[in-house]
């Protein structure tokens, strides 16, 4: 995820150079690059919360991080979106096609930084030897 931060925070400074648009077309790389960045913090939140088992915090924290992700993911595909509009304009001298594949990279870095961890199973205490046993000890019966 933090790679992919850094492809949209990139390209949405390149494009202040190579472009001669009235409006400002960086907003949704930078923003997709910040707030993909924000979600580290709530990631962070999310952590501390469960280790001191601070329930509310750690769902309100879930809810701030899965929302910051999908902001992040909307505003790359709107970036790359925006390419469309760079390769039709006279003035852009962008390289167009670098561009295309760098957001590509880009979203299939988000994806995968969501789905790898839950698809990655999780280590589970083995149970005792006797965690079945009942609380006395009984015993056993004997038939003549």
């Amino acid at each position: 995820m933090g790679a992919a931060a850094a492809l949209q925070l990139y390209y949405g400074s390149q494009l202040d150079d190579c472009t001669n648009f009235t409006t400002d077309i960086t907003m949704a790389p930078n923003l997709a690059g910040l707030s993909l960045i924000i979600s580290f913090i709530f990631n962070g939140i999310w952590l501390w919360s469960k280790r001191d088992k601070l329930e509310r915090l750690r769902r309100v924290a879930m809810v701030l991080w899965s929302g910051s992700v999908m902001i992040g993911t909307v505003a790359a595909g709107a970036a790359l979106g925006q390419v469309e509009l760079i390769s039709e304009s006279a003035t852009s001298t962008c390289d167009v096609d670098s561009y295309v594949f760098l957001h590509y990279v880009s979203i299939i870095l988000l994806i995968l930084s969501v789905i790898l961890p839950h698809a990655k199973s999780k280590d589970k205490h083995e149970p005792e030897d006797d965690a079945g046993a009942p609380l006395t000890k009984m015993e056993p019966l004997r038939f003549l």
